[in-house]
């Protein structure tokens, strides 16, 4: 008898050959130093050398990154528990989209995954029970006295609570990372600490 092949194992396995691969690649590092050079050029003609000094620790960032995909989630996750994000936006003045930008940290390993190995979104069950809490929030903010406060709390519950749970799912998939993303907890921890002791 002839042993039975998994054809969609090998089909997910080759669904991004290593030539393709290595062309997707080179096409992000060429559009990553676009974008990069851009911004930097803007910083210097409008004299915001901070915006410069923060696109040159992006960039430091941007290829540890790419070599190890893994530590935008390490790195998210410290910022997301810190709060330091929204610090940085309120008291520091640190643009909105740069802000917005930390949650999506974690679409490198996402799409990392989806694009070099093939392999797919991973929705839990649990969105189900998740989904059915923002339509009775829905139902609730069009019947609430106020519904331009009421719908900003249904947009913080979709962003911080949908969004970003789907995905800390998809992205924390290894044992490894999960201890990864257990000493980045601590690490913010211990990191708040020591402001406060200060």
């Amino acid at each position: 008898m002839k042993p039975t092949v998994n054809c969609s194992h090998q089909q997910s396995a080759a669904a991004a050959s290593p030539r393709e691969r290595s062309w997707l690649q080179i096409a992000l590092a060429l559009a990553g130093v676009c974008a990069a050079s851009g911004v930097g050029i803007v910083a210097v003609e409008r004299g915001k050398m901070e915006l410069l000094l923060l696109l040159l620790v992006t960039a430091v960032a941007g290829l540890v990154v790419l070599v190890r995909p893994h530590t935008a989630v390490y790195l998210a996750m410290f910022l997301l528990y810190t709060n330091a994000p929204v610090v940085a936006k309120r008291f520091h003045h640190v643009p909105s989209p740069i802000v917005y930008c930390v949650p999506l940290l974690l679409l490198v390993p996402i799409a990392y995954r989806f694009l070099f190995r093939g392999e797919q979104i991973i929705i839990p069950r649990l969105t189900v029970w998740i989904t059915l809490f923002l339509i009775v929030q829905t139902i609730a903010a069009l019947l609430s006295k106020d519904p331009t406060i009421a719908f900003g709390g249904l947009m913080v519950s979709l962003t911080e609570g949908v969004l970003l749970f789907v995905l800390v799912v998809n992205a924390v998939q290894t044992e490894q990372v999960l201890r990864g993303v257990v000493w980045s907890l601590l690490a913010g921890g211990a990191f708040l600490g020591a402001v406060t002791t200060y």
